[in-house]
Order: C-alpha cells, then structure tokens, then sequence
C-alpha cells in the first residue's frame, strides 16, 4: 500500500513522515486506552436489571409528590433565622 507522503520531496517528506509516525503513536494510545475501560467494563455488559415490580410499571417514576425534598428543605432550614431569612 502507498503512503500519501511518498510523493513528497525533500525535507517536507520528512516532516510528513514524522507527523504521520506522532499521528499513528497518539491513535494507539487512545485505542489503547479506550480497549482497556471496555474490558472493565466488559464484566456488567450483557445483564438484565434486576428491579422491583413497581418500577416496571410504565408511569411508576413518573409522579412526583415532592415529599423527599420538602422533608430535606425543613432539616435543613431548621435552625435559620426567620426574620433575617424568610423561607418557606
């Protein structure tokens, strides 16, 4: 197979060579890099989730009471001065 830099002549083919050569080193780095998280990862592919019957269901997140967040707003009001900071 050519290389597109055979053409070149002088010292402009060797810049091409050395810019292809940094090129090809950085493109197996990332493919090596990028080959070594999928092997981590490789272990939780393929596994069905294991959830509860509720949230099987289609609208089961769907609907939000707000109940968390307003018993967390009031723990952490709790101890602020209501004058100075008026909060509901």
């Amino acid at each position: 197979m050519r290389s597109r830099y055979e053409g070149i002549k002088g010292k402009e083919a060797g810049k091409a060579h050395k810019m292809e050569k940094m090129l090809e080193r950085e493109h197996v780095s990332n493919n090596a890099f990028v080959k070594k998280h999928q092997n981590m990862m490789e272990s939780k592919a393929g596994h069905h989730p294991e959830l509860e019957e509720k949230y099987m269901q289609f609208d089961a997140c769907m609907t939000n009471t707000g109940e968390k967040a307003q018993s967390f707003a009031r723990e952490l009001t709790a101890g602020i001065d209501r004058e100075a900071f008026p909060v509901k």
